[in-house]
């Protein structure tokens, strides 16, 4: 067993070291797991069925469009393989980044991030994991969606902006595309955060990446919140001020 209460599968470590040789292009791999209960007896479904790590994005990763690793949370640290020689670039995760997840997105700035469709490990859910799947992500109602949706950019923001502040001390030749795709994320969320009170103005400030929010973003529908909605004030930070994260209340946070 691996992680305190998770199961390996027996070829875990072998499917995932032949899919590095396979790919000498790949800097780390993951794969998917099954779920079991407090006594191993498995359960409905698998590991990657409750994280935001459907079709679309399993494509998107696979065609090597990275982005998707910041925008959400569905690396898991014990199903991970990375190449040692890029241990040396990692720095301690920070903000509410856990390390799978942080290792993964820096990672990927210097070489693309694969996975196993198969499930390599017996995940357990119970009550007293430290961190787990949980029971999936919390419905809200679309006027909590609306006061919190402009916290919501700024909270990705600051977090983007960790992350940035450990891939900038990787040496310019070992970064990827994906290192400058990152900072564009990092100041399109400032773009989103920075709007004016006034929404006639939001317009000419959005115009410079209105062709971003397809992959950034929601789509129109961001686009469209971003114009309409009221707004408070333009300064950033107010998701650090208000206790706000996207991963959920954090007094409730496993």
């Amino acid at each position: 067993s691996c992680d305190q209460d998770d199961v390996w599968h027996p070829k875990r470590l072998s499917e995932c070291a032949r899919a590095l040789r396979d790919d000498p292009r790949l800097g780390l791999v993951f794969s998917n797991g099954d779920l079991i209960d407090d006594a191993g007896r498995r359960l409905p479904g698998q590991l990657w069925d409750n994280f935001t790590f459907d079709k679309a994005i399993r494509e998107r990763i696979r065609g090597g469009d990275m982005l998707p690793l910041i925008r959400y949370r569905f690396v898991t640290g014990a199903t991970m393989m990375f190449r040692t020689a890029l241990r040396e670039y990692l720095c301690p995760a920070t903000g509410e980044w856990l390390h799978d997840g942080w290792i993964a997105a820096v990672i990927a700035c210097m070489a693309p991030v694969g996975f196993l469709d198969q499930p390599l490990i017996r995940y357990r859910i119970h009550a007293r994991q430290q961190v787990g799947t949980g029971t999936g992500p919390r419905k809200r109602a679309f006027s909590e969606h609306a006061r919190e949706h402009w916290m919501g950019p700024d909270w990705h923001r600051h977090e983007t902006e960790l992350l940035l502040d450990c891939v900038l001390r990787i040496p310019p030749s070992l970064r990827s595309a994906t290192a400058d795709d990152f900072v564009r994320q990092h100041a399109f969320l400032g773009m989103r955060i920075t709007l004016p009170r006034h929404r006639w103005t939001r317009p000419s400030k959005m115009a410079a990446y209105r062709s971003d929010y397809q992959r950034r973003a929601s789509g129109w529908k961001s686009m469209l919140l971003d114009l309409l909605l009221p707004k408070q004030d333009d300064e950033t930070g107010s998701a650090a001020a208000s206790g706000f994260s996207a991963l959920g209340r954090r007094d409730s946070r496993l």
